[in-house]
C-alpha cells in the first residue's frame, strides 16, 4: 500500500482501515527490517495499535492487533531488539487469544528473531509448525518452512535443512507463487554455498535476483548480496561489494551487523587498519552498541575473525569475553539474515583464543570445528578450519606440531583446489611457503616460489624420470622483471612475449629429453633423467632468448634458472621435497641470464661444461649452505 493510501486510513479514523493500512504498508516482515528506517511506518504501527486497543475485544479485533504488533516487532528486531520483544510477546498473548492459528504463527516466527535459551526456541519452533498447520493457509506453510529452514541452519541439522528445503522447494513449485519461487532458488544457492558448490550457488542465487527484479519482490533483492557473500569470499570477489555495502551502513547506522560485514570485506581487500578502526569503535561503546538479537551472533563472529588476523588484542579481548556469553552457542551455527551460513560458533571461539596467544585452546575448538563442520556437510567450512588449525599448530609450535601443520596444509590446498576456493588456496600456500621459509611479504608473482610450493603439494610422480639409481634432475625458470614488465606492457602484449618464451623452451626442452612437470606463469619446473641434458638444455634455451628478436619495447627477455640432482622423494609425509626445494632456492638465487648449478649437477657433467666459481648459498628453510656454480653456457662452442 503506499504512503498515501495510508494517510488515508489515517485520517479517516477507521481503526480497522488503520490497522489493514499499516500491515499493508508495512509489506514484508523481514524488508521493512532491514530496510532504511521509515518514520512514517513507526507512526503508522503507533496509531493503529492505539486505535485498536480502544475498540472492544472480539477475535477479528484481536487477530487484526496481533498482526498489527506483529509486524511492529519486525520492524524493530534488528534495530531496537528488547522493544521488538516486548511488542512481539504482546502479539502472541493477544494472537493465542483471537483463537486464529494464522495470527498466531505470524508472532511466533517473529519472536524466533529474539534470542530465546534453546529449550523455548524448540518449543516455538514446534508451536509455529503446529499453528502453520492448523491454518491451511499454504502461504503461511511455505514462510513457516523458511523459518525451519533458518533454524535448521542455526542447529547445524543438515538433514533436518534438507528436508525443509525440499519441501518448501516441493510448496513453491505448487504453489507457483513468485516470491515463493524466488526465495526457493535463493535458498537451494544458499545451501549450495554450504556445499562447496560456488558456481551452482552464485547461479540459483543470481537467478532469483533477477527474477525479483523482474517482479518486485524487495525482501529477495536485500538478501542477495548476503546470499554471494560467502562464495565470493572463497573467490576473492568480495570487492566488487565495497560500494554497496558502505552505502548499506551509511543509511543504517544504527545496525553493526552491516559494519561487521563491511569490516570482513574490507580485511579480504587489504583494508584491514580501516577494518579494525571500525571495530574499535563498535566495541568502544559497550554491547550494548550490539543489539541483543539474532544477528549478534554473527556480528560479534566477523569482528572476532578480522580482530584475530589483525592481531587488535584489546578488542579482540573485549568481543571474545561478549562472545562467551552467548547461551546455546556451542554445538550451533553462525548465520546472517537466515540466509547465508558462516561456519561454527567454536570456530570463532578458537580464531578468539588464537589472537589472544591461548593456542593450546585454540586447536581444541579447530578441532571441533572441523567435526561440526563435517557433520553439516560442509566441505569449504571443513577445509577452512582445517587451515585454522594448521595456524595454531604453528603458533604453538610444540614437538610435532609442525609436521602436522604441514600435512594439514597439504590437504587443505588439495581440498581447496578441488573446491575451486581460490582465496583459500592462496591463504594455504602462503602459510606454506612460510614453513619452508619464505615470508609471507613474498608476492604472488614470485613464480619459483609459487611453482616449488605448489608441486609439494601435488606430488607429481617424478620416479619415471629418475635415472637407475633413482636420481632426476631438476630445472626451475622464471622471467626475472616479469612483473614491471606485464605494468609497461600490458597483459595482452606481456601475453605474447610468454607465449613466445614458453615455445623455445618447449622446442629445446624436446630436442633435450626433459620433461615439463608444472607451470605457474612464467615459471617453470622441468625434469631429466640425465644431468647432461638438463645443462645442454639451458644453454640451448639461454642462447634461443639471447638470439631472439623481441621487439623494441620489450628488450632483451632475462630468465634465471637452477639445477639440482636429488633422490625422488617417495615419503607421503616428506612436505618439503628436499630435491624440488633445493632446486627452487638455487634458482631463486640467480641472476637474470644465469644458469645456477649445485655441485651434484656439476661433478655428474664432467668436462663437457664450463662453470665459473662456486658460492655458497643460504637456502631458505633449510639449515645446510649448498655451493652452487653459474654455467657458462655463452662462452660454449
Amino acid at each position: 500500500m503506499s504512503l498515501e493510501a495510508a494517510a488515508l486510513a489515517q485520517g479517516g479514523a477507521d481503526p480497522v482501515r488503520l490497522g489493514h493500512a499499516a500491515v499493508a504498508y508495512a509489506g514484508s516482515y523481514w524488508f521493512s527490517a532491514v530496510a532504511a528506517p521509515d518514520p512514517h511506518r513507526g507512526r503508522l504501527f503507533a496509531e493503529a495499535e492505539s486505535a485498536l486497543r480502544a475498540t472492544p475485544e472480539d477475535p477479528e479485533r484481536d487477530a487484526l492487533l496481533a498482526a498489527v504488533l506483529t509486524r511492529h516487532a519486525a520492524d524493530l528486531a534488528f534495530r531496537d531488539a528488547a522493544a521488538s520483544g516486548r511488542i512481539g510477546e504482546e502479539a502472541i498473548t493477544i494472537a493465542r487469544r483471537s483463537g486464529d492459528a494464522r495470527s498466531v504463527a505470524n508472532a511466533l516466527q517473529v519472536s524466533l528473531t529474539q534470542r530465546l535459551s534453546p529449550e523455548e526456541y524448540e518449543r516455538r519452533r514446534i508451536e509455529v509448525l503446529a499453528a502453520a498447520d492448523a491454518s491451511g493457509d499454504l502461504d503461511l506453510v511455505q514462510s513457516t518452512l523458511n523459518s525451519m529452514i533458518n533454524s535448521s541452519m542455526v542447529a547445524q541439522n543438515r538433514n533436518d535443512l534438507d528436508r525443509h528445503l525440499a519441501a518448501y522447494a516441493e510448496g513453491a513449485n505448487r504453489t507457483r507463487v513468485s516470491s515463493q519461487l524466488a526465495t526457493s532458488l535463493q535458498l537451494q544457492g544458499s545451501v549450495a554455498a554450504i556445499d562447496a558448490r560456488y558456481e551452482d550457488a552464485e547461479r540459483l542465487i543470481l537467478e532469483s535476483a533477477e527474477m525479483a527484479r523482474s517482479l518486485g519482490i524487495p525482501v529477495v533483492l536485500a538478501n542477495v548480496g548476503v546470499a554471494l557473500m560467502p562464495g565470493y569470499r572463497e573467490h576473492g570477489r568480495l570487492a566488487r561489494f565495497e560500494k554497496s555495502t558502505h552505502r548499506a551502513v551509511a543509511e543504517t547506522p544504527d545496525l553493526p551487523s552491516w559494519k561487521a560485514g563491511l569490516a570482513q570485506l574490507l580485511y579480504e581487500v587489504g583494508k584491514g587498519a580501516e577494518a579494525v578502526m571500525m571495530i574499535d569503535e563498535v566495541v568502544s561503546r559497550g554491547l550494548t552498541a550490539i543489539p541483543n538479537d539474532v544477528l549478534r551472533r554473527y556480528t560479534i563472529a566477523m569482528f572476532i575473525e578480522v580482530a584475530a588476523a589483525m592481531s587488535s588484542v584489546e578488542s579482540l579481548s573485549q568481543l571474545d569475553a561478549w562472545f562467551r556469553e552467548d547461551e546455546g552457542g556451542m554445538g550451533q551455527g553462525v548465520i546472517l539474515g537466515g540466509i547465508a551460513y558462516h561456519g561454527a560458533y567454536v570456530r570463532y571461539l578458537g580464531l578468539a583464543a588464537g589472537g589472544l596467544g591461548q593456542h593450546s585452546e585454540a586447536i581444541g575448538h579447530h578441532e571441533a570445528a572441523i567435526a561440526e563442520h563435517e557433520a553439516m556437510r560442509a566441505p569449504g567450512w571443513a577445509a577452512r578450519s582445517r587451515y585454522d588449525l594448521a595456524l595454531a599448530l604453528v603458533a604453538r609450535d610444540e614437538s610435532s606440531d609442525p609436521e602436522r601443520a604441514a600435512s594439514l596444509l597439504t590437504a587443505v590446498v588439495e581440498a581447496a583446489n578441488s573446491l575451486g576456493m581460490t582465496r583459500l588456496v592462496e591463504q594455504a600456500m602462503s602459510a606454506k611457503l612460510e614453513l619452508q621459509g619464505v615470508p609471507a611479504s613474498t608476492p604472488a608473482t614470485a613464480s619459483i616460489d609459487i611453482l616449488s610450493a605448489t608441486v609439494t603439494v601435488e606430488r607429481p610422480e617424478l620416479g619415471n624420470h629418475a635415472d637407475q639409481d633413482g636420481q632426476v634432475t631438476i630445472c626451475f625458470s622464471d622471467i626475472v622483471g616479469y612483473t614491471a614488465m606485464t605494468d609497461r606492457l600490458g597483459d595482452h602484449r606481456t601475453h605474447d612475449v610468454l607465449r613466445t618464451h614458453t615455445r623455445l623452451l618447449r622446442k629445446d626442452l624436446l630436442i633435450h629429453n626433459g620433461v615439463e612437470v608444472k607451470s605457474e606463469g612464467d615459471g617453470f619446473m622441468l625434469a631429466f633423467r640425465d644431468p647432461l641434458d638438463a645443462l645442454g638444455f639451458a644453454v640451448a634455451f639461454q642462447r634461443a632468448l639471447d638470439s631472439h628478436s623481441w621487439p623494441p619495447d620489450v628488450g632483451r627477455l632475462h630468465v634465471r634458472m637452477g639445477i639440482h640432482r636429488g633422490e625422488v622423494i617417495r615419503e607421503a609425509d616428506d612436505f618439503f621435497g628436499r630435491t624440488v626445494i633445493i632446486g627452487a632456492r638455487v634458482a631463486a638465487s640467480a641472476d637474470g641470464g644465469e644458469v645456477l648449478v649445485t655441485d651434484d649437477v656439476r661433478h655428474a657433467a664432467g668436462d663437457g661444461h664450463s662453470f665459473g666459481t662456486a658460492r655458497e648459498l643460504s637456502l631458505k628453510g633449510l639449515s645446510e649452505r649448498y655451493p652452487a656454480a653459474p654455467l657458462l653456457w655463452a662462452n660454449e662452442p
